[in-house]
C-alpha cells in the first residue's frame, strides 16, 4: 500500500478524484500491475493480496491534476462478498485475466456477474486487461478483444514484469470515468461542499414593504 505524509495527505485531500476498483482470480497479476503502475518496480515473488488493499497515484487528466486510487481485491472465492461491496462506491473498474491461463478468461464472465449484481450504475466504466504478455499465451488477442467487444468494455494488453501498457491502460479507463456526467455531476457537489455552498444563508427578508 501506498503510504503518505500528514501534509502529502492534505494536498491529496483538495485534488479531484477517481476511484478504481481491480479484480479478476488470484493468479493474474493485479498487484503487480498495481505496484508496477505506482512505484516502477516488479518482483516475482509478490504475495496474493488478502482481503482488501489500496494504491493511489495523480496523475494529469484534462489539465487537472486527479488523484486516482485504486482498491486491490483479493482473487479467492472467500473474500468476494468483502469485493462485492467495493463495487457500490468505485467509479470504475479493472477486470484482468492470465493471457497464459483460458481459465481466468472463462471466469471473467463470473466477474462481470458480481458486477452487475453489485451495482446500480449500468453506465459504470470498465476495462478488461489480459495480463503477462511476456510469456507464451493460451488465450488469443482476438478471442478476447471479442469478448470485450460484446460486452462493450475497452480492452488492454500488459505485462507488468516489462511495463507494458499498464499505465495506459489506467489512465484509459480514468479519463473515461471524469469524461462521464455522473462524475462531473459528482465534483460539482464535492466542489460545492468544500467552498462551504451546501447550505446555502437565506436572503434576509425585505420588510420595507411591511405595513406598520
Amino acid at each position: 500500500m501506498n503510504k503518505s505524509s500528514p501534509d502529502q495527505n492534505k494536498k491529496i485531500q483538495t485534488l479531484d478524484t477517481c476511484q478504481l476498483i481491480i479484480v479478476g482470480d488470484s493468479i493474474v497479476g493485479k498487484t503487480s500491475i498495481l505496484v508496477q503502475y505506482t512505484e516502477n518496480k516488479f518482483n516475482d515473488n509478490t504475495i496474493s493480496t488478502a482481503g482488501i488493499d489500496y494504491y493511489i497515484k495523480t496523475e494529469n487528466l484534462n489539465g487537472t491534476p486527479v488523484q486516482i486510487k485504486i482498491w486491490d481485491t483479493a482473487g479467492q472465492e472467500r473474500y468476494q462478498s468483502q469485493t462485492n461491496s467495493f463495487f457500490k462506491n468505485s467509479e470504475g473498474v479493472i477486470l484482468v485475466y492470465d493471457v497464459t491461463n483460458p481459465e481466468t478468461f472463462d471466469n471473467l464472465k463470473n466477474w462481470l456477474n458480481s458486477i452487475n449484481s453489485n451495482t446500480k450504475d449500468s453506465n459504470l466504466k470498465k476495462i478488461i486487461i489480459g495480463n503477462k504478455i511476456d510469456l507464451k499465451r493460451e488465450v488469443s488477442k482476438d478471442e478476447a478483444e471479442s469478448f470485450a467487444k460484446q460486452h462493450n468494455v475497452g480492452y488492454f494488453e500488459t505485462s507488468a514484469k516489462l511495463n507494458k501498457n499498464i499505465a495506459d491502460s489506467i489512465r484509459f479507463l480514468a479519463q473515461e470515468v471524469i469524461n462521464t456526467p455522473e462524475y462531473k455531476i459528482r465534483k460539482e457537489q464535492k466542489d460545492r461542499i468544500k467552498l462551504g455552498e451546501t447550505n446555502p444563508k437565506p436572503k434576509p427578508k425585505d420588510d420595507s414593504k411591511c405595513c406598520k
